[in-house]
Parts: C-alpha cells; sequence; structure tokens
C-alpha cells in the first residue's frame, strides 16, 4: 500500500514513517551509502510522515533547504543511521535537473528515483542501458542501518558506507564503491569499475569490462569479469574464492596463501583446506 508519494522538481526535504527497505533507481547520477560515526541529525518526528517544498500525495509546504551547486549527472547519497533507535528516515534533494524525481513509500519500502519501480533494478538498467537523456539528481537519504539497500544507476557512480544487513547494487557505466557495509553484498556493472573496500561478509561482485576490486574482512568471494581487470585484498582468509575472468589481470593478496588449495585453475577457485 502506498503511504505517500511525492513528485521532485526541486529542492524538498522530506521525512517518512520507519523503512527497512530502500530501493534507488536513478538514471544521470551518484549514489552514495554512508553510515556516519555520528549519530544522523535527522530527528524523529512521529510515525507518519511530513515533506517540506512541492509534494504530492503526502507532503507538507514549508522553506527549501538550500541546494547544493549542480553537477552533471548528479548526487544521490544514502546514509544508515548509527542509532537503531531513530526510525524515522529522511530524504533530501538538492538539485534535479530533467525529468521530476520519484520519491515513493510502499508499506516498509522507500522507493527514489525514475520508475516504473514494478520493474525491479534488473528491468531498470536494462530499459535504460543505452538511455543518452541527461537526467540527474543531488540527493541524500537516511536510512536505518538495519534497512537492506539496493541501488541501480544507468551513467551515475554508487557510494554505499554503513548499512549492516546486505546491499547490491548495479550499474551500466558508473563507478560502484561499497565501503564498510556489512551482510551480504552483490554488485554488477556492464563497463563501470567496481571497489568494495573494508567490507565485512560475503561479496559477490560482476563485470564484463570494467575493474573488480575487493578488500576488507572478506568471509567468502565470487569475482566475475570478460576482460577488466581483477584485485582482491583480504586481511582475514575466506572459506572460498572463486574469482572467474576470461582475458582479464587477476591479482589475490592472501594473509596465508598456503592456508588455500587450487582447486580449479581454468576457474580460478579457491578453497581453504
Amino acid at each position: 500500500m502506498t503511504q505517500g508519494l511525492w513528485t521532485l522538481t526541486g529542492p524538498q526535504a522530506i521525512d517518512l514513517a520507519l523503512v527497512r527497505r530502500l530501493d534507488a533507481t536513478m538514471i544521470g547520477g551518484r549514489i552514495d551509502v554512508v553510515a556516519p560515526e555520528a549519530p544522523a541529525r535527522t530527528a524523529a518526528r512521529g510515525a507518519g510522515q511530513t515533506g517540506r517544498g512541492r509534494a504530492g500525495g503526502g507532503g507538507g509546504a514549508g522553506d527549501d533547504p538550500p541546494a547544493d551547486a549542480p553537477r552533471r549527472g548528479g548526487r544521490l547519497e544514502v546514509g544508515a543511521h548509527e542509532d537503531p533507535a531513530r526510525s524515522v528516515p529522511r530524504v533530501e534533494v538538492h538539485s534535479v535537473s530533467g525529468r521530476a524525481l520519484e520519491v515513493r513509500l510502499d508499506g516498509a519500502t522507500l522507493r527514489v528515483g525514475y520508475g516504473p519501480f514494478e520493474a525491479g533494478w534488473k528491468g531498470f538498467l536494462e530499459r535504460f542501458r543505452t538511455y543518452t537523456g541527461k537526467d540527474a539528481a543531488e540527493v541524500h537519504v537516511a536510512v536505518p542501518a538495519g534497512a537492506q539497500v539496493e541501488v541501480a544507476t544507468v551513467q551515475g557512480e554508487a557510494l554505499v558506507a554503513g548499512a549492516r544487513e546486505g546491499v547490491r547494487l548495479a550499474t551500466v557505466s558508473g563507478a560502484v564503491r561499497p565501503s564498510r557495509p556489512g551482510g551480504a553484498l552483490r554488485v554488477g556493472a556492464v563497463s563501470g569499475e567496481v571497489a568494495a573496500s573494508e567490507h565485512d561478509g560475503p561479496v559477490r561482485m560482476e563485470s564484463v569490462s570494467g575493474g573488480l576490486t575487493a578488500t576488507g574482512a572478506l568471509r567468502s568471494l565470487r569475482l566475475d569479469s570478460v576482460s577488466g581487470s581483477v584485485t582482491v585484498d583480504t586481511r582475514t582468509t575466506p572459506d572460498e574464492i572463486t574469482v572467474s575472468a576470461v582475458s582479464a589481470d587477476v591479482l589475490v593478496r592472501l594473509p596465508d596463501p598456503d592456508a588455500m588449495d587450487y582447486v580449479s585453475y581454468s576457474a580460478r577457485t579457491l578453497q581453504t583446506k
């Protein structure tokens, strides 16, 4: 059930009810999933939603936050609250160019970006894979640290940090950089760069021609690339590492290389003894 719908054409801020999942689909732009060290500055406003600026289906009027200087491709930031008691997420739109940006709350799922959302992020990427428009937005989204996060961009970049219950990211030609996430991490790119840093948990990354990099305490790792470079640097010995590459350069750094067996060289699969 849709609890709130906002069609945004400029700077606005919206406080929302409890969110357990975020789906963001951006065409041009940068998506940052960031958990600050200090508690987020967003204060809870009760169980309902309030909005500032023009909104459709649930926002109220008020002062707009100052707009950042616009940039080509835009920027979307997603921050996880450090304080679990903070249950009210916040969407801050600093600028919008091109088509209007849509924000929708369906039950406990927050959707931000360009629809139709029903197609999912894979359908979204397939639909806009060859898109040449200039839709862009500068957005900040704060969600609880326990929320599941899924983000897809076409031309944009992504930085994800602090989400602890699983992250899925995808881009066509942008750069995707998950940092300090927890839980299962899955990232896919066509020609963009993927770099996961300080991850704690299992990782799966896929790319056609972009580079793949992963660092941290990697519990298990699967990397798939056709022609891009692959670099792995883990400070713990994973249960399993699978690197599949056609013509890519592959570098894997382990704390104890002798603790691994080369099970299949053709598939470049490593397993602990």
